[in-house]
């Protein structure tokens, strides 16, 4: 059904305000159509599920967190993926294995020009030399934080950083510290970090929360956003 609804439509070229001549479409769907968005959904459906079965695979070595901390395979944000593993040469051609399996199944193609790999900068040269032949993507350097304006840094924590947390917040009604403790991790990301230490918070907190008309810039506190949350469910 999903196939007679993106190869279905033709088209036709206004010449001198006429229609001349009729073509099929080619290359999927058109820009604008509905479709795109469930059908994006599904693919990266797909692309998690590969990713997350890879995990189990005995032979993969993922990437190691805190063992009291489930494993992490991967984060998806719109278009962009963020995959973690170790740098093991087996563990890596069996993600790179998955990935070009869900490029045939899907018919969507990585970007090698676009992607990157990040390692910590203890890594010794020859192993970043040997992830970037098996990968063929290039390492990439993690400074966002340094790219991003005020007003930008403002606008990821009110709109995507404050709101990450609120469905496990909301439902285990979590301590004042706890409340405290995220929301120094958002005023040292809103400050920045000089040589691995926070740089000076010129303004506190609960004056950023405060509205603009009374000098601050419209951020919530982390309990208004919780309450103002279980209200609403």
């Amino acid at each position: 059904m999903v196939w007679q609804l993106v190869f279905n439509p033709w088209f036709s070229v206004l010449i001198n305000r006429m229609p001349r001549g009729f073509f099929p479409t080619l290359r999927g769907l058109r820009q604008g159509n509905p479709l795109s968005p469930s059908l994006f959904i599904l693919g990266a459906e797909v692309l998690s599920r590969l990713l997350n079965q890879l995990q189990l695979h005995p032979r993969f070595c993922g990437f190691k967190v805190h063992r009291a901390c489930p494993p992490i395979t991967h984060l998806g944000f719109m278009d962009d993926i963020l995959i973690f593993s170790s740098a093991s040469a087996l563990s890596l051609k069996l993600l790179m294995e998955t990935l070009a399996r869900y490029e045939s199944v899907s018919g969507q193609r990585i970007n090698a020009t676009k992607s990157g790999f990040m390692v910590h900068s203890t890594m010794p040269r020859g192993r970043r030399a040997a992830i970037q032949r098996i990968t063929g993507f290039s390492q990439k350097v993690f400074h966002k934080n340094r790219l991003l304006s005020p007003g930008g840094k403002i606008v990821l924590i009110k709109h995507l950083l404050s709101s990450t947390p609120l469905h496990l917040l909301a439902g285990v009604s979590p301590p004042k510290s706890i409340l405290a403790t995220v929301e120094r991790l958002f005023a040292n990301f809103l400050w920045g970090i000089d040589e691995g230490e926070s740089k000076h918070h010129w303004i506190c907190w609960k004056d950023l929360c405060a509205a603009k008309e009374e000098g601050g810039v419209g951020l919530r506190s982390m309990a208004d956003v919780v309450n103002a949350f279980s209200v609403k469910l």
